[in-house]
C-alpha cells in the first residue's frame, strides 16, 4: 500500500485542512482582539508559535486514532503481520517530515519572540515596513494631539485641558514638514478606551501626543508624552508642575511643541523646533479662562449659546482690553447674534460688531476674526462696496482669506459657498455643525438632495439647534417621502405656533398641491383657514421665535411675498427687529416662487446687491434679463 493510500484512509489530509482552516480562523480573531483590548505585544507571537506546535499533533492523532461510535480507537493496520515493516517504514518518514515542518514553525515564530536583539531589530522593520501601509505611515512625519485629561479634583475643567490640547495641536500644525491631524478628527476619541496603535491607525499617523492637566488652587500640572504608535513606545514624555498663571501656560505649550519637534527631528527630516514660538495672548489668567469657555460655547450652536458667548467675550475684553484674538471673536459673535435671537434689531449689533473688530485689528492686524466680522457685518448691513474692499485689505495681511461660507452662500454662489463650507470643517472644528449645515444649504439649492439631507442630519446630530428642520422635510418631500416631511414639518410648527396646529392637514395638503399664487390648491387653504377662524394675513405674520408663523413658501403662496422677504432683507439703520434670517436660507428650491416675486427683485435692486452681481458675477440660480431686469430660479 503506498504512503498517499494510507495517509488518505486515516483522514491525515481530512485533518490537516480542518486545522488550517481553525488556525487561520483564530489568527484573524486574535488579531482584531489584540488591538482592540488591548493584548501584549507578545499575545499574537505567543498564539502562532501554539497554533504551529498543535499542528503536528493533530496528525499525529490523526494517523494513530479514529472516531467510531464506540469512541475514539486506534486505527487498525491493513494487514497486521505482513505490514509491519512497511508500516514501520511509513512512521519513520512521517517522523521524519513532521520534525522538519515544526522546525520550520519554530524558525519563523523565534524572532518574533524576541530570542536576540539582532532578530528583534530585524523583524521590527519588516513589521514597520508590513504594516506602514502605503504612506508608510511607520515613518512618517505626523502626529495626532488628542484631548489631555482632565484630572482637576471637581472634573469640571475639560474646557480647559481641551484649549490646552488644541493650542499644542494648533502650533505644530504651522511646523513646516509635519501632517498634523485635524482636531475634528483626534477629538473623536476623547474618553474612548483605544489602544494607541489603534488610534493611530485609524487616524493614519505615526505619533500621538497625549496628555493630562490638573488644576489645583494655584499650582498647575501638565503632563504629556509622545508615542511612536508601531510599538507603542514613549519618546519623550514630560511633567510640568508651575505655578498657575497666563505666562506659564503659554511658555509650558511653547516648550511641549518644541520638544516634540526636536524629537521627531533627530529622526526625521524636521528642523530642531525651528520657528516655533508661542505668543503669550494675554497676561490675565481669568480672561484666557473666560476665552477657552467661550469658544467651548461654539461646540452648540443656539440661540442660548449665542448669547452665552457674547456675554464671556465681553467679560474677557474687560479683564484684558489688550486681548486682540478676544476682541475678534467678540465682533464675530456680535454680528452673528440677532440671527439667533430675532427679538434684537439686526442693525445696531453690526454697528457693535463693527466697532469691535477695529479695536481688534489696531492691537493686531492679522486678527482673521476680526476681518471676517469686518465682512459680516458689512454684508448684513448692505455695505457691498465696503464688503469688497475689506476682502482685498484683508488679503494685504492674511493672503488666503475669504469669505465666510454663509457669506458667499447668501450672495447665492452656491458652489463657491459648498467648496467653502467643506473646506472650513477642516480648518474650523470648533463650529463644524455649522459648517456641514452651510455644506447641506448650498447642495440642497444645486438640487442635490440625498447628499443635503445627510449634512443636515448630520449637523443637527453634530449640534446645531437652528431652524434646519423645514429644509430636511422639504428635501423629504422631493424624495417623495411625505410622511417623514409631514412629521418634521409638525414637529417644527407645534415648537414654534401651537395654536397652527389646527392647520395642520391642511398645510401638509398644499404643500404636496400647487403652490403658485392663485391657483385652486392655494384658494382652497385659504377658505379652509377662514373657516377654522384664521385670516391669511396673520399666518405671514413673524412667529415668536423665528420666520413667519407658516413656512415661508406658504406665505408666499398667499401673496405674502413681502413678508416673506422682510423676513431676510431690513432697512441699515432700522432700530427695530427685521431682517433677522440668514440670506443664506432663501436659495432654497422650496422658495423658487418668492425669488420670482417682485418684492424678492426690489429688495435685491435696493439692497445693492443686484449692483455686486453685475460687477463681481452672476450667483447660480439667476441671470441677466433684457432691459436691466433679472430673473432667478
Amino acid at each position: 500500500m503506498s504512503l498517499l493510500t494510507e495517509l488518505k484512509r486515516r483522514n491525515v489530509f481530512r485533518v490537516a485542512a480542518a486545522y488550517a482552516v481553525v488556525a487561520w480562523l483564530l489568527l484573524q480573531v486574535g488579531d482584531v482582539a489584540s488591538g482592540s483590548l488591548g493584548f501584549p505585544e507578545w499575545f499574537m507571537p505567543m498564539l502562532f508559535v501554539l497554533l504551529g506546535l498543535g499542528f503536528p499533533v493533530a496528525l499525529l492523532i490523526s494517523w494513530a486514532f479514529e472516531m467510531t461510535p464506540e469512541g475514539m480507537k486506534r486505527t487498525p493496520a491493513v494487514d497486521a503481520t505482513a505490514g509491519k515493516a512497511s508500516m514501520g517504514a511509513i512512521d519513520g518518514l512521517l517522523i521524519t517530515l513532521l520534525v522538519v515542518v515544526v522546525g520550520a514553525i519554530i524558525y519563523q515564530a523565534l524572532p518574533l519572540t524576541g530570542t536576540s536583539a539582532s532578530s528583534k531589530a530585524q523583524v521590527d522593520g519588516a513589521i514597520d515596513a508590513s504594516t506602514s501601509g502605503p504612506t508608510g505611515r511607520s515613518n512618517d512625519a505626523s502626529i495626532a494631539v488628542l484631548p489631555f485629561i482632565d484630572l482637576s479634583a471637581e472634573g469640571d475643567q475639560a474646557y480647559f485641558s481641551d484649549g490646552i490640547a488644541e493650542e499644542i495641536l494648533n502650533v505644530l500644525a504651522g511646523v513646516e514638514g509635519l501632517r498634523v491631524a485635524s482636531r475634528t478628527s483626534s477629538f473623536v476619541f476623547k474618553g474612548e478606551q483605544k489602544s494607541i496603535p489603534l488610534i493611530a491607525d485609524e487616524l493614519d499617523v505615526a505619533h500621538v501626543l497625549e496628555g493630562s492637566v490638573r488644576k489645583a488652587g494655584d499650582r498647575i500640572r501638565i503632563t504629556a508624552q509622545l508615542i511612536h504608535a508601531a510599538d507603542d513606545a514613549h519618546l519623550w514624555s514630560e511633567n510640568y508642575d508651575r505655578e498657575l498663571s497666563a505666562d506659564n501656560l503659554f511658555a509650558i505649550q511653547d516648550e511641549i511643541a518644541n520638544a516634540i519637534v526636536d524629537a521627531l527631528g533627530q529622526t526625521m527630516n524636521l528642523g530642531r523646533g525651528a520657528g516655533i514660538h508661542v505668543e503669550a495672548a494675554t497676561e490675565n489668567l481669568d480672561a484666557y479662562d473666560l476665552f477657552l469657555r467661550a469658544r467651548q460655547s461654539l461646540r452648540v450652536l443656539s440661540t442660548a449659546s449665542a448669547h452665552l458667548r457674547v456675554e464671556l467675550l465681553q467679560r474677557t475684553v474687560s479683564l484684558d482690553p489688550e486681548y486682540a484674538e478676544a476682541w475678534g471673536q467678540l465682533a464675530f459673535a456680535l454680528a452673528a447674534l440677532p440671527t439667533w435671537d430675532h427679538s434684537l434689531a439686526m442693525a445696531p449689533y453690526q454697528h457693535q460688531s463693527l466697532e469691535a473688530a477695529q479695536r481688534a485689528l489696531a492691537i493686531n492686524p492679522e486678527t482673521e476674526d476680526a476681518w471676517i466680522a469686518v465682512t459680516t457685518a458689512n454684508r448684513n448691513l448692505s455695505r457691498w462696496e465696503e464688503f469688497a474692499q475689506t476682502l482685498e485689505e484683508a488679503r494685504k495681511h492674511i493672503p488666503d482669506f475669504d469669505a465666510t461660507p454663509q457669506g458667499w452662500l447668501a450672495l447665492g454662489y452656491l458652489e463657491r459657498a459648498r467648496a467653502a463650507a467643506e473646506r472650513m470643517q477642516r480648518e474650523d472644528p470648533e463650529q463644524k455643525s455649522f459648517w456641514v449645515l452651510i455644506e447641506g444649504l448650498a447642495l440642497e439649492a444645486m438640487g442635490e438632495h440625498r447628499r443635503a439631507l445627510g449634512k443636515l442630519e448630520a449637523a443637527v446630530l453634530q449640534g446645531y439647534q437652528g431652524s434646519a428642520e423645514g429644509n430636511m422635510a422639504g428635501i423629504y418631500r422631493r424624495l417623495g417621502d411625505t410622511p417623514a416631511a409631514n412629521a418634521l414639518l409638525s414637529r417644527e410648527l407645534a415648537a414654534r405656533d401651537p395654536d397652527l396646529i389646527r392647520l395642520l392637514p391642511y398645510l401638509h395638503d398644499l404643500l404636496e398641491g400647487d403652490l403658485t399664487p392663485g391657483s385652486a390648491d392655494v384658494r382652497r387653504f385659504i377658505g379652509l383657514t377662514r373657516e377654522l377662524g384664521f385670516d391669511a394675513d396673520e399666518l405671514a405674520q413673524p412667529s415668536s421665535t423665528y420666520g413667519l408663523r407658516v413656512p415661508r413658501e406658504v406665505a408666499t403662496a398667499t401673496g405674502h411675498a413681502e413678508a416673506v422677504a422682510r423676513t431676510y432683507f431690513f432697512e441699515p439703520d432700522s432700530t427695530e427687529p427685521g431682517g433677522n434670517s440668514p440670506k443664506f436660507w432663501m436659495w432654497t428650491p422650496a422658495l423658487q416662487n418668492f425669488r420670482r416675486s417682485e418684492p424678492f427683485k426690489q429688495w435685491v435692486h435696493d439692497s445693492g446687491m443686484l449692483a455686486y452681481w453685475r460687477e463681481h458675477g452672476w450667483p447660480d440660480l439667476c441671470r441677466p434679463l433684457d432691459n436691466d431686469d433679472f430673473e432667478c430660479d
